[in-house]
C-alpha cells in the first residue's frame, strides 16, 4: 500500500472514530431522575363515626396531563409543565390509590378498606377522579403553591348509585422553589384533603345506619 493509501485509510479510520464517539454521546441514556412519593395520612377530625360498612377505593382516574409519573407545575390556569430531574415513584392514579386505602385504614372508620381485588363483598364504593395536582406557580418571584383537587363521589353497592358527591381542593405553599420542598408542600396538601375525604365519607347520611 502506498504512503498516499495508507494516509487516506488512516484518515477515514479517524473520522469514523470522531462519529462513533460523537453518536455514543448523543445515544448515551440520560441522568436518572430523583424519585419521590407521598404518604399516607395519620391524622384526622376529632369524633370520627366508626362504621360497620365496608369501603372499596375504585381505580382513580385523572386527565392525560396528570396521569403520568412526571411532578406537574403550572405557569397559569390554562398551561401545563413538568420539573426536570425528579418524578414521581409511580403514576399519579395508582400511587394515589394506594395512600387512600392506607390512609382511610388509618382512620378506623370504616370495618374494611381495599381495593375491589380485596374485598369481594363491599357495601359502598369511593370513585375519586383527581382534578388537580401540581405546583402552581401564582407569582413571579415567590415559591408554587401546591395544589390538589379531588372530584369524589360514593356509589351503593352492588347496584352502584351515586348517593353523594363533593369536590375537595386544598392549597398549601412551599416552603422554596425547590423540588424537595414542592414535594413537601404537595403531601401536606394531599394529607388535607385526604383528611376532609375521610370526614366527608364516614359522615355521610346515607351511611349512618351503619354505625358500629
Amino acid at each position: 500500500m502506498s504512503t498516499l493509501s495508507r494516509r487516506c485509510t488512516l484518515s477515514i479510520l479517524a473520522v469514523v472514530a470522531l462519529v462513533l464517539t460523537g453518536c455514543g454521546g448523543i445515544l448515551s441514556s440520560p441522568p436518572p431522575r430523583a424519585l419521590y412519593q407521598v404518604t399516607a395520612a395519620t391524622r384526622f377530625p376529632a369524633g370520627l363515626p366508626h362504621l360497620a360498612a365496608q369501603l372499596t377505593i375504585d381505580s382513580i382516574s385523572a386527565p392525560a396531563g396528570l396521569d403520568t409519573e412526571r411532578i406537574a407545575l403550572s405557569r397559569s390556569p390554562v398551561s401545563i409543565d413538568y420539573f426536570a430531574g425528579a418524578a414521581w415513584t409511580d403514576r399519579v392514579p395508582p400511587l394515589l390509590r394506594t395512600v387512600l386505602v392506607q390512609s382511610f385504614e388509618n382512620s378506623g372508620a370504616f370495618s374494611a378498606i381495599g381495593t375491589d381485588t380485596f374485598i369481594p363483598r363491599t357495601d359502598y364504593l369511593l370513585a375519586v377522579e383527581v382534578r388537580d395536582f401540581e405546583a402552581a406557580y401564582d407569582s413571579q418571584t415567590a415559591p408554587p403553591v401546591a395544589t390538589i383537587g379531588l372530584s369524589l363521589k360514593l356509589l351503593k353497592l352492588p347496584e352502584r348509585r351515586i348517593i353523594a358527591q363533593t369536590l375537595i381542593q386544598t392549597r398549601q405553599p412551599a416552603a422554596a422553589n425547590a423540588i424537595p420542598q414542592v414535594v413537601d408542600a404537595l403531601n401536606t396538601a394531599l394529607h388535607k384533603a385526604i383528611a376532609e375525604a375521610v370526614r366527608w365519607t364516614a359522615d355521610n347520611a346515607a351511611l349512618s345506619a351503619r354505625r358500629r
